[in-house]
């Protein structure tokens, strides 16, 4: 079952937001609800947090992180940085923290939107497997300019339209590029002529948190399997702009993060 994980909320307002959900109204169906209570006296998310919201959105398969924060623009841009590679995030409008308190039922509309959002991101955008378009290193496996932003539209929130809008680009896209390649089954085939293969052996496990991508955990040991379609030499750039080459024949090892392994 999905989880929404409010995180950041100090401990008198995570009371108020049970308060809600227990007596005016009802958490939206199919759904739970999670606290990562903030170690600071107002709603408010550092950089130090991150690896335990990480940790503890790891315990959960399918988890939707919401941040509460009052913090200035480039706080909340490093915090969101750190998480959202890894799992679905969104902040939380700080107008709706004056619900709590306040209008509490506009508090429960507001999420009832956010998770209706959140719904359509789960069944259209969300990895599904091994197979899923997202999984790919985002400006590494090359592709047409128009869907060089894929990866990023698919962190966008606050618009339910842009959301479906996403789920279509990420079909597009796969349409595309996932291709068939004789009796090795479909696999990823990008501008250059790189195969991107999904089907090899597992090994080379990633360490956590990279062992997850947008709330999908990865199989231990998965990565691409890099070729070029001719079996020419060919070189690639990963995550840290590290140049790699293989030689005629050769592959590279390449996970969904950019990482060699």
């Amino acid at each position: 079952m999905p989880m929404m994980i409010l995180a950041g909320l100090p401990g008198s307002l995570e009371k108020r937001v049970k308060s809600i959900f227990s007596t005016i109204a009802q958490f939206p169906e199919g759904w739970e609800l999670s606290f990562m209570p903030s170690k600071h006296n107002n709603p408010e998310i550092y950089e130090t947090d991150i690896a335990k919201i990480l940790d503890f959105a790891k315990e959960h398969s399918e988890s939707h992180i919401v941040g509460v924060s009052k913090t200035d623009g480039t706080i909340r841009k490093t915090v969101a940085g750190g998480i959202r590679r890894y799992f679905r995030f969104r902040w939380l409008k700080n107008e709706a923290l004056n619900y709590i308190s306040g209008d509490r039922e506009k508090f429960a509309l507001h999420i009832s939107h956010i998770i209706e959002e959140e719904q359509v991101w789960l069944g259209g955008v969300k990895p599904r497997d091994a197979a899923s378009a997202l999984l790919l290193p985002q400006g590494i496996f090359a592709c047409e300019r128009r869907f060089e932003e894929m990866w990023q539209r698919s962190e966008s929130f606050g618009d339910i339209n842009n959301t479906r809008a996403s789920a279509v680009e990420i079909e597009n896209f796969s349409q595309r590029y996932f291709q068939s390649s004789g009796d090795a089954g479909r696999r990823w085939i990008d501008c250059n002529t790189l195969i991107y293969s999904h089907h090899g052996p597992r090994h080379a496990s990633a360490p956590f948190p990279s062992s997850w991508k947008y709330s999908f955990n990865l199989e231990n040991g998965f990565h691409y399997d890099v070729n070029h379609a001719e079996g020419r030499p060919f070189f690639i750039s990963d995550a840290s702009g590290i140049s790699h080459k293989a030689a005629k024949g050769m592959h590279i090892n390449l996970d969904p993060h950019g990482n060699v392994r």
